[in-house]
């Protein structure tokens, strides 16, 4: 299974994250809450980044971020061990259409 981790420390980007994803794969999800849900072949996990708690210990394969500090350093660290190709490991949320409001 392969693991997206969306980081901020934005709260409304998260939940707009969150909702543009689930839309696109809204007719395969098995599970969801609201940081996780799952498809067959994925995870995807929405993560706060403002307290070190939430995303110390984490693993990704790839991550979609606020392309801003500290994110940028978590997602360098939580991929570390990932097979994905490097270009493919760190994704400018701004690709997805993801903003503050």
């Amino acid at each position: 299974m392969l693991k997206i981790c969306y980081l901020s420390d934005n709260e409304r980007r998260i939940m707009n994250s969150r909702r543009i994803l689930a839309e696109m794969e809204t007719e395969n999800i098995l599970y969801e809450n609201k940081r996780v849900f799952r498809t067959e072949n994925m995870e995807y996990r929405f993560v706060n980044c403002g307290n070190e708690d939430n995303y110390m210990g984490l693993y990704a394969d790839q991550v979609i971020i606020d392309f801003r500090n500290p994110m940028i350093e978590i997602a360098r660290i939580i991929t570390a061990a990932s097979c994905v190709p490097d270009e493919y490991k760190i994704i400018d949320d701004r690709k997805m259409g993801v903003t503050d409001y």
